[in-house]
């Protein structure tokens, strides 16, 4: 009989990093021989593909029927609903993706049923401080199921003393529609991008300043554009603006066609205070872009050999990183940094060491 294995997340549309994630890891169980079923909130479009064979559940029919309740009355009716599927359709282990997800899990689960916990952002920072409530209780169901899966081995070190929990590493994977595009030609820095989610934690305000730098203080006039989507959309365009940058920086906002946009730029720059483990990152050296990237907890660090494949530069450090982008602008430098940072992630987060990853996990469960 095939061990069933369920994938929970909120939804699957494009566009997260662990909705990504999420996708691809059920795709690989699915080709690997698994019974395998991707259960998200509510319906949504544009989501990201999956393989024919993997069964979709939701637990609202729709969006509007998710937010007729809100809270915690909301999720006492998701735990009710997860816990009669699970009565009808029970599982082996059950995966799920993000705090909230794992919460909902671990309380509606059998108890015989295996949860493997998941973190996907660094676990020092996320749920923050001001969620001390949810930081314990997720803490609390991890000791309870005794399981728990994180993204690189700096992650593992924050569940050391939890007692008999066992914590499993796997590694994101390139996203296979990357494998045969690359970015063929490099020169001097002129046009840089950076990707992700406009919000305090990815610190887009430091690329902001170091722009400025780059022009005050050696006489660079970069443009900069930074594509993603975020609750910090109008405070960026203020602080933009009241530099006097709007003619260099722009909020380019959300493409399906990233990949391709992307290989275009002279260098990706990463800026963020805090990680799990960036995929905007890992995407850009899998296309051969030269990064540079705050060494920020968790991800970058494991990812980058300074100076080897890309460029690790202080958090938080505006004047870092300008010197940084000043000091490697120069085509025989970003042309070696790229073609090493692709080799290296291409051989390192490929689908064959995940789902060798993935595999051993549930063999030590079961």
């Amino acid at each position: 009989m095939k061990k069933r294995i369920m994938i929970v997340s909120r939804v699957i549309a494009c566009g997260g990093g662990a909705e990504r994630a999420a996708s691809l890891w059920a795709n690989l169980l699915d080709n690997d021989g698994y019974e395998v079923t991707l259960l998200s909130y509510y319906p949504t479009e544009d989501e990201y593909p999956l393989s024919s064979n993997v069964k979709r559940a939701y637990l609202y029919s729709s969006l509007t029927d998710y937010q007729k309740k809100s809270g915690l009355v909301r999720f006492l009716k998701k735990c009710k609903i997860l816990k009669q599927y699970l009565n009808k359709n029970p599982q082996d282990i059950i995966i799920p993706f993000l705090v909230y997800s794992d919460l909902l899990c671990a309380i509606a689960a059998p108890k015989e049923t295996v949860v493997a916990q998941t973190i996907r952002n660094s676990p020092w920072h996320e749920p923050n401080k001001r969620n001390i409530i949810i930081r314990k209780l997720l803490n609390h169901l991890i000791k309870k199921r005794k399981v728990v899966i994180v993204q690189n081995e700096e992650q593992t070190t924050y569940f050391k003393h939890f007692k008999n929990v066992k914590s499993y590493v796997v590694c994101n994977l390139v996203n296979p529609a990357i494998e045969n595009m690359k970015k063929e030609s490099y020169s001097s820095i002129k046009n840089i991008i950076s990707i992700g989610r406009l919000c305090e934690q990815k610190n887009q305000r430091m690329l902001i300043d170091a722009v400025e730098i780059l022009k005050n203080k050696y006489g660079k006039t970069i443009n900069l554009h930074i594509y993603g989507d975020g609750r910090y959309k109008t405070k960026l365009k203020e602080y933009i603006e009241n530099k006097n940058l709007q003619n260099q920086i722009i909020l380019k906002g959300k493409t399906h066609e990233i990949f391709s946009v992307e290989i275009n730029y002279d260098l990706f720059v990463l800026s963020s205070k805090y990680e799990g483990f960036p995929n905007a990152l890992l995407e850009a050296m899998a296309l051969g872009m030269p990064v540079v990237s705050t060494n920020c907890p968790t991800g970058p660090k494991e990812m980058i050999e300074n100076g080897e494949n890309g460029f690790l530069i202080n958090t938080y450090d505006a004047e870092d990183l300008a010197r940084c982008i000043n000091e490697i602008d120069d085509p025989k430098i970003l042309k070696k940094i790229g073609t090493n940072a692709r080799e290296d992630v291409l051989k390192k987060y490929s689908k064959e060491t995940c789902l060798n990853q993935l595999n051993y996990i549930i063999n030590d469960l079961l």
